[in-house]
């Protein structure tokens, strides 16, 4: 196939999609490209971690991959580095390392959180109904905090920090359902007060999550036209693998990154595609066409 242009591998499960990409990085090698001018995507540190044990056969140096993860710790490695001044210069501070809000420490806080907008909020209908609206609350948070964070960052311009919550679940909505409209009305405020809570937390400890990686990455490469020239000055070759798995806002990321150059070379199954609670989008199969 001709290489001057984005380049799509539709397979199903079992069929060597990382094989693919393993194989489409030896031919990029003998090609004289240098590792470090491939940015190798996948959605999972396992995937990652298995891809680059199985390019090892490549090269000698494992570090000469320089560019090879998430596309998360990819964007965070850009922030820490090359895009450190604009992002010291928007949050008013400077920066070294980003500290993340992860983990136990953060399902922790939210645990906390909503058990107190629970007791503030629901104060009538008796203990059961409180632990009933806390559970599938904290159920919620799991994920629609994120995707909530990536829709308000899309729907509105490419402003940080917007302060809404509107995107419910298809699992809240049914768990909801033995819920009385004022219940149900009860659940939905305390949901959204403990995002409210989520997003001051961060601001006043300095600290982002996962999506403020991406979010920030963008926002300073779609408003600097500079920067986004540096970073796609860096890649000859895109590689992403699973690429059902993204979301609309990480296609864009790598957009931003190719540019007119027509670099990306793809591997998914759009049936395969299981984060659609996380904002994943098959959809994007489309996008390149």
């Amino acid at each position: 196939f001709n290489e001057k242009k984005n380049v799509g591998i539709i397979a199903g499960p079992g069929s060597g999609k990382t094989f693919v990409i393993i194989e489409k990085i030896g031919f990029y090698l003998s090609q004289k490209i240098e590792p470090r001018k491939i940015l190798l995507v996948t959605y999972t540190n396992r995937g990652i971690i298995e891809i680059k044990k199985r390019i090892n056969k490549f090269v000698k140096a494992k570090r000469e991959f320089e560019y090879a993860g998430t596309l998360h710790s990819i964007c965070k490695k850009f922030l820490e580095t090359e895009l450190k001044q604009d992002l010291s210069k928007l949050l008013k501070q400077e920066i070294n390392r980003l500290s993340i809000f992860e983990g136990r420490e953060r399902f922790f806080f939210l645990e906390e959180e909503i058990r107190k907008q629970t007791e503030k909020i629901v104060q009538d209908g008796g203990e059961e109904l409180k632990q009933y609206i806390y559970e599938i609350v904290l159920e919620e948070t799991e994920n629609s905090i994120s995707r909530n964070k990536i829709e308000n960052y899309l729907n509105n311009n490419f402003q940080l920090k917007v302060a809404k919550y509107e995107w419910f679940s298809s699992r809240l909505n049914k768990k909801t359902e033995r819920l009385d409209s004022l219940q149900k009305a009860k659940a939905i405020q305390v949901l959204k007060n403990t995002f409210l809570v989520y997003q001051e937390y961060l601001s006043k400890k300095e600290i982002f999550d996962f999506d403020d990686l991406i979010i920030y990455f963008h926002y300073i490469l779609d408003r600097n036209p500079d920067r986004k020239e540096l970073i796609q000055s860096k890649f000859e070759k895109i590689l992403v693998d699973e690429f059902q798995d993204m979301n609309f806002l990480q296609l864009l990321i790598i957009a931003q990154i190719s540019g007119s150059k027509k670099n990306i070379f793809f591997v998914g199954d759009p049936n395969q595609a299981i984060y659609g609670f996380q904002g994943a989008y098959p959809e994007i199969f489309s996008y390149f066409k």
